[in-house]
């Protein structure tokens, strides 16, 4: 099934113009979306199911309930995937694009290298005359709404500008175009909140913030810790963390709110360059470079430390495709070669550092530090950490195609090299986490400085490198006048991935219990193989796979004869490759990272009790031995390659010479996806467990304690996820007739699968709830949007002779778009350790079968009295991804009129509003069972924005 977009100057829906979004890197995706069969995982660029995205235009989705990695991207003919994490490159702005498509399901086998759908682009040619456009779109906070979460308008400024030009070097031989298109933003959303301590807690006195005036529920904070109806002695406050309160805003906020905002700069500059060049009547050639720069400034104001969440990020992405083509009568031969190269450079914002604080901790990255207290407030995260993540990528595919009488035979291969080189500073400045569990709240833990999380470790240095290799042959077969049958199969060899620098960990139970310890770091645990060990494979994470088959096999059948009615079914199976951000955990381990992460620690000095002392800084060699509780990672020896089984049957109808109507069924379902298993818990033991123990009750130092306390947390990936994907997609066209064209298409889709944490941001420390329980986490998809409606429409003014009338009402047009979803599926969480085992996220116990509201208003949107939580040494039984959010609703609109200047001249103006009628979209709402917001939603969609754009095309 394929749907097809045309970009010309910002058309959307066929060839006629519906509205002219938002020109910026992230458009073209949006356009996805109105195809139908497409879900995003989440409006912005942190999505909840799947870890991060990396590049700045980046928005992860689903097609037709693939993986969320699982779309292809091409443009120009050439591969356009980040192969850091498999999603998108900077997109072209929509005035530089002749043509964009999106297929989402039973492609041929020419497609491949992703099991999900493909999106295909192609950047405009000159031509023998010189043509091209100027265009400003301008948006500014006076114009736009407030945001209903906000407490002021947003002072937004951002200026969108460019321009295309194409025309010929030597007529009808030689052509060139090019573009350039700029964005700047400046904004400073007040949306953001947070909680501080208040004077009423700074003198002991938690009575208010722990009552229902603050909280959805109420709380008793731990006696053992010296509360005495919910009040302590504040001499019992931990300095260090009074030394931050300092440094903290203050609240007259009885329950401790305090709402900021966060810097919004950014400054995108893409650029477009191409030459077609016509060899001879038989051989034409064409050479295109984009390059795509942002420069995003941090986000802190300068005084307040909540604010700062991004550092200085530095965005440089080149791409290069070289094609040629050769055309005799029976035979086309299309050679593509595409380089890609990413620069992404992330640096650190000074503020202060554990020493400023009196907390012994090693400090690589001066006046620099992360710490998160549940229920209270942040400081830093990983985009405040400084790091390079450059990647490289080269590509050399030949497509063959021999007409035969009534069979079109296609064949051809594809090379694909990928390489990510990065220096991640992640972990290694330290990291606190007060979680609520010791006290039954964050800031109290924080103010008497006892944290239920520290980690640490050296900065972690990734050189991976994966090769791609896939050949393919294809019949189109018109096997009768109104049958078309086309079957293929390509070939897929996996070639898992490899490190330039031999950093691979392999963890293995058994020789654990025989004692069989590394010849290549003898110093490490036993257990623990490396590159040059016995039954390793060399520097790649696993064995190679070679007999891959990817059959495809599809029909068209005009059951009438008459062109009026179309039926087409496809069947495919397709592989996917995994990104080299997967292992990313092998940097993070002995001797390489050496990341230690510590359970209940002194905020004043975390090592207090760690064997030895402070470890860090650590200088790993091969015969230095390995620090104690340290965190693996292990990946199988023998992976099996990632497949999706698609099928599709459509119905498409003709009605009368205007409209045409479908009905589409989507199904698939994918085996060997990547799953995460925590094979090293804590065990729970009776009366002997404490959340300070866990490394004493691990399952390995319970059955080696010699051996074992070397061993932390152990993440281990696995190839034995599946999901399963049906929906059916009902659509209805008009072509344009009496200046309205009509477009509308309903999705009704349903997606289940286990736990794809790991798939897309690596091992992000998140895998079964119940270590070894894969089914128990089997549910909903994170990109299931059970209902979904896209209407878009098109109305141009008529003709008029009167001149009056002409100039008054000739010429308008107004475009609209509307898209109706339900809402994303959320997992509630405890936000404690309540099975004493180290396992993160654990569910609460569910205990009535309606979780929501009565009201389900914004105040209380899920019943707190529907979740209690778990006793001591068990897992909850509320299920992963159970909870709906609230839906959306978004209409969009647009005014325009163009003035011809001149023959081939004219001037466009136009007037545009997203979300128009300023309908409030909900947030989502806090799933954090002990956090005092927990079921509240505190945030909310964009509202109404509008822009205004002025182009001059000649």
């Amino acid at each position: 099934m394929v749907e097809t977009r045309r970009t010309g100057i910002g058309q959307v829906m066929d060839s006629q113009r519906v509205l002219e979004l938002p020109l910026n890197g992230r458009q073209v995706t949006e356009l996805i979306f109105l195809a139908g069969m497409t879900n995003p995982q989440t409006s912005s660029n942190q999505n909840l199911e799947t870890g991060g995205a990396r590049n700045y235009p980046t928005v992860v989705f689903s097609i037709g309930g693939g993986l969320p990695t699982g779309t292809n991207y091409v443009l120009d003919g050439g591969t356009h995937n980040d192969p850091f994490n498999n999603l998108n490159l900077p997109l072209p702005f929509p005035d530089a694009l002749a043509e964009f498509k999106v297929e989402s399901s039973g492609l041929s086998a020419q497609n491949g290298h992703h099991s999900g759908g493909q999106v295909n682009l192609v950047t405009k040619s000159g031509t023998n005359q010189f043509h091209g456009d100027l265009f400003e779109f301008v948006r500014n906070g006076v114009l736009n709404a407030r945001n209903a979460s906000a407490l002021s308008r947003d002072e937004l400024k951002r200026n969108q500008f460019g321009g295309v030009i194409g025309g010929p070097v030597v007529r009808n031989k030689t052509f060139f175009f090019g573009g350039y298109q700029g964005t700047t933003q400046r904004s400073a959303p007040t949306t953001s909140r947070g909680f501080v301590p208040t004077a009423q807690m700074l003198a002991g006195d938690f009575t208010a913030v722990t009552s229902m005036a603050c909280r959805t529920t109420p709380v008793t904070l731990a006696a053992s810790q010296g509360f005495v109806n919910n009040r302590i002695d504040p001499s019992l406050f931990a300095p260090q963390s009074l030394a931050l309160v300092k440094r903290l805003p203050a609240t007259t906020d009885p329950c401790g709110e305090v709402r900021f905002g966060s810097r919004n700069i950014s400054d995108e500059h893409l650029f477009l360059g191409r030459v077609d060049h016509q060899l001879s009547d038989k051989q034409s050639l064409f050479a295109r470079y984009w390059y795509a720069r942002n420069d995003q400034p941090t986000d802190y104001d300068g005084k307040n430390p909540m604010s700062l969440s991004n550092g200085l990020q530095v965005n440089r992405v080149h791409s290069m495709v070289l094609g040629h083509t050769y055309l005799l009568s029976s035979l086309t031969s299309s050679f593509r070669a595409t380089l890609n190269r990413t620069k992404i450079e992330k640096h650190n914002v000074e503020t202060f550092d554990w020493s400023d604080l009196g907390v012994n901790v090693y400090v690589p990255i001066p006046k620099l530090m992360l710490i998160s207290v549940a229920g209270g407030f942040s400081i830093g995260g990983t985009p405040t950490l400084p790091g390079k993540y450059n990647t490289t990528s080269f590509q050399f595919a030949e497509d063959i195609g021999i007409v035969r009488g009534v069979h079109q035979i296609g064949f051809g291969a594809e090379f694909v090299n990928q390489q990510f080189n990065s220096i991640s500073n992640m972990g290694a400045t330290g990291t606190f986490t007060f979680g609520g569990q010791i006290t039954g709240m964050g800031l109290a833990d924080f103010l008497l400085g006892k944290s239920t999380a520290f980690s640490q470790g050296n900065p972690r240095v990734n050189y991976n490198r994966s090769n791609y290799t896939a050949a393919y042959i294809q019949d189109s077969w018109r096997a009768a006048r109104s049958l078309m049958i086309n079957a293929g199969v390509r070939w897929e060899p996996y070639f898992p991935i490899y490190s330039k620098r031999r950093q691979v960990t392999h963890f293995d139970r058994e020789l654990f219990a025989q004692g069989v310890r590394s010849r290549v770091y003898t110093k490490a645990p036993v257990g623990l193989l490396f590159p040059g060990d016995p039954g390793m494979p060399g520097r790649s994470v696993g064995y190679s796979p070679w007999l891959d088959f990817a059959p495809r096999v599809g029909l068209a059948w005009d059951p009438t004869g008459r062109g009026v009615m179309t039926v087409r079914a496809a069947y495919g199976l397709f592989y996917d490759q995994p990104h080299l951000w997967l292992p990313w955990g092998f940097s993070q381990s002995p001797p390489f990272g050496s990341t230690v992460n510590l359970t209940t620690t002194s905020f004043a000095d975390p090592w207090q009790n760690y064997p030895g002392g402070n470890p860090f800084p650590f200088t790993p060699t091969a015969e230095t031995p390995f620090p104690l509780q340290s965190q693996f990672l292990t990946y199988p020896l023998h992976p099996k390659h990632v497949y999706s089984n698609q099928w599709n049957l459509s119905v498409q109808r003709a009605i009368g010479t205007e409209w045409m109507v479908s009905a589409n069924y989507v199904g698939n379902n994918i085996i060997h996806m990547t799953t995460s298993d925590l094979l090293n818990p804590g065990v729970y033991i009776p009366g002997n467990s404490t959340l300070g123990n866990i490394p004493q009750r691990r399952a390995l130092y319970l059955q080696n304690p010699q051996e074992g306390q070397y061993y932390g947390k152990i993440d281990g990936l696995k190839d034995d996820g599946t999901s399963t994907y049906h929906a059916l997609l009902l659509s209805v066209q008009r072509r344009r007739s009496k200046g309205v064209t009509v477009q509308a298409n309903y999705t009704f889709a349903h997606c289940i699968a286990d736990y794809l944490d790991s798939f897309v941001g690596g091992p992000a420390g998140r895998s079964y709830m119940l270590p070894g329980n894969r089914r128990l986490d089997r549910a909903n998809c994170g990109s299931d949007r059970r209902h979904s409606f896209n209407a878009s429409t098109v109305w141009a003014t008529p003709r008029v002779s009167n001149r009056v009338l002409k100039i008054v009402a000739g010429g308008w047009q107004l475009s609209g778009i509307v898209r109706l979803t339900t809402g994303t599926w959320l997992t509630p969480v405890t936000g404690l350790d309540n099975a004493l085992t180290g396992q993160q996220d654990q569910r609460p116990n569910q205990v009535r079968a309606n979780v929501y509201d009565r009201q389900k208003n914004n105040d209380v949107w899920i019943n707190p009295a529907a979740y209690t939580q778990p006793a001591t040494g068990t897992y909850g039984n509320a299920g992963r991804l159970s909870i709906l959010g609230p839906g959306s609703i978004r209409i969009d609109m647009g005014l325009s009129r163009t003035f011809q200047v001149r023959e081939n001249q004219s001037v466009q103006l136009r007037v545009e509003a997203f979300n128009a009628p300023n309908h409030l979209n909900p947030g989502n709402p806090n799933v954090t069972f002990n956090n005092q917001n927990f079921g509240r939603i505190l945030s909310a969609g964009d509202p109404r924005l509008m822009q205004v754009g002025l182009k001059y095309t000649f």
